[in-house]
């Protein structure tokens, strides 16, 4: 920056920003000097809109060679009540609605049902005023890799009503390397995870009655004369609240980290009885037993979904669970559907070609086409399309087809595409299977026209067509999958996803799932696992959440303060 100032100024730029930053360093003699000359001048530590972070002791791995043992060490949080104090401090009106947007509250409990389950003997009902003062946020947690063999577990929080970008929206509250996290089942005052989400636990608590926390999380008083003391216990911003509206992770986070039944019990849904023997998740069928005994409301309520900690802030009930669509959908259903659509173009021989080498480059000519003729942006399509991305083609008859190796968006703008190509093949080869393929493909496009038409609260018409595509859809799917079992062909596979997807309708009704998809929060944690990245060298992973803070303080405030949104898009990696 200094180097381009100075050329500037060189070439004739009379400027007085251009200037001083041409001078810093001493016009770049003594460059280790400009970082801290731009910190202190533009990013004054009591003066940034990002709160100082919160320092606590948890126990973490720590490795030594081929030793490794547990250690309290400093860990750095930023808490959701001092979120909600840095953001209004400066009485900024115009970043604190696009952060909490405050002023849509009233609009959005005004148009939400009272008759949503999760609402039911949720104590968020019980506060005075709640439909003016709470903003419902949704939660989200994931890992990311870092480095070449550890990941980052993030954490952050957003409200649902925020109108900023990615960049600026998400409230990130903490991140753990995995190799630093210790499991401890009998202890839980050894199990890294555990005291984090107490820390978190504790001060959502706290962001729930709408004030600040009047202790530590210990119990123990704030130092004396510090800012946390002054505020203990006074209001959030203009008395409102924060409530856990949705935990919105993936399948595998909400398994491995909250304890909830999903793929890999026998008993795999935290919504209704289904599993893998008497009570089949893979029944599609509009009567099946599942269905007739998915859990109600009271139901929920004295059965937690999960023992974990997380239940304990006060709001959070089995209800907040999301089905995230990103993954169950994108990622699972629609890559499903579309891997068994182009497997049956390569090796059904229902595209042209003599050779699978010839029917897989006319398939690609085909999809790219077809792009073409819907106007689908560049930006939403695959680079590529290989065989390796939908089959094994070693054993090509041997493994359930499914598109891989695509981003979730892809998939979605390559769902259009291969419908098409189904219903050209329903011309060609008309006959039951192909006339189910295209069912399933269009069933499959209304739900998503649906989700992208509708509000964040469905219309009660769009309640309805968005039931209907999503059980048309499970119904010819699972038609298509019956056929294949029966004939013992590994085709059409129902997974879980499936059954979570065929829960989604009864969200639907609620709340739109499209606005609690991760896109944004899996951008949030590829931001931080970057950011983690660079604040490795010389710092063992156990210590690096200091130097994390630090810089995540300074960037964030830049970007909220001077609109400094760096150019990418919403993230949809796995």
């Amino acid at each position: 920056m200094q180097e381009i100032a100075h050329a500037a100024q060189l070439s004739g730029l009379n400027n007085e920003d251009i200037a001083y930053l041409a001078s810093l360093g001493t016009f770049g003699r003594h460059a280790s000097n400009i970082s801290k000359t731009l910190i202190d001048k533009y990013c004054k530590s009591d003066e940034l809109v990002v709160p100082q972070p919160y320092v606590t002791r948890v126990p973490m791995l720590v490795r030594r060679g081929n030793t490794e043992k547990v250690v309290l060490a400093d860990h750095h949080f930023f808490l959701p009540t001092d979120w909600v104090a840095s953001i209004t401090q400066f009485n900024d009106s115009a970043v604190i609605n696009q952060v909490f947007n405050f002023d849509k509250v009233k609009d959005f409990w005004n148009d939400h049902d009272s008759e949503d389950p999760k609402l039911y003997k949720n104590p968020v009902t019980q506060i005075k005023d709640f439909k003016r003062t709470v903003n419902p946020m949704l939660l989200h947690g994931d890992g990311g890799q870092f480095q070449r063999r550890d990941s980052l577990n993030v954490i952050s929080l957003h409200s649902v009503l925020s109108s900023f970008s990615t960049a600026f929206k998400f409230l990130f509250l903490t991140a753990m390397p995995k190799k630093c996290t210790n499991v401890d089942k009998r202890n839980n005052e050894n199990d890294t995870m555990y005291a984090i989400w107490r820390i978190l636990v504790w001060n959502l608590e706290a962001a729930f009655r709408g004030v600040h926390p009047e202790t530590q999380h210990t119990g123990e008083p704030w130092p004396a004369n510090s800012n946390r003391a002054r505020m203990a216990g006074k209001p959030l911003f203009h008395g409102y609240k924060l409530w856990v509206f949705g935990i919105n992770p993936d399948l595998e986070y909400l398994q491995n980290q909250f304890g909830l039944k999903c793929q890999s019990f026998n008993e795999c849904c935290w919504m209704c009885p289904a599993n893998k023997s008497d009570i089949p998740f893979t029944d599609a069928a509009p009567f099946a037993e599942w269905r007739k005994r998915t859990y109600n409301a009271k139901q929920n309520r004295a059965q937690p979904a999960t023992d974990h900690i997380i239940m304990q802030i006060p709001g959070v009930v089995n209800e907040t669970f999301c089905i995230e669509a990103l993954h169950t959908n994108e990622l699972g259903i629609t890559s499903h559907y579309i891997g068994n659509v182009l497997w049956d173009q390569v090796y059904q021989k229902y595209g042209a070609g003599k050779t699978v080498s010839e029917r897989m480059s006319n398939l690609w000519n085909l999809v790219m086409q077809t792009y073409s003729d819907l106007g689908i942006s560049s930006s939403n399509r695959l680079g590529k399309l290989t065989l390796e991305m939908f089959s094994d083609p070693s054993r090509p008859h041997q493994d359930y087809p499914c598109l891989s190796q695509s981003k979730a968006r892809q998939a979605r703008y390559l769902l259009p595409v291969v419908v098409k190509i189904s219903e050209a093949n329903m011309q060609e080869n008309p006959c039951t299977y192909t006339a189910l393929c295209v069912q399933a493909g269009k069933a499959l496009l209304n739900m998503y026209n649906v989700m992208d038409t509708a509000g964040m609260h469905p219309k009660p018409l769009e309640r309805i067509n968005f039931r209907e595509a999503v059980d048309i859809f499970q119904m010819n799917y699972g038609r298509l999958a019956a056929e294949s079992q029966r004939k013992e062909e590994k085709k059409w596979n129902v997974v879980n996803k499936f059954h979570y997807s065929a829960h989604s309708p009864d969200y639907f009704d609620f709340f739109n799932i499209r606005f609690c998809s991760a896109y944004g929060g899996e951008t949030e944690v590829g931001l931080v696992c970057a950011l983690g990245h660079r604040c490795l060298d010389g710092t063992p992973p156990h210590k690096i959440s200091s130097k994390l803070a630090y810089k995540y303080r300074l960037g964030q405030h830049l970007r909220l303060v001077h609109n400094a949104e760096v150019a990418f898009e919403e993230s949809d990696d796995d």
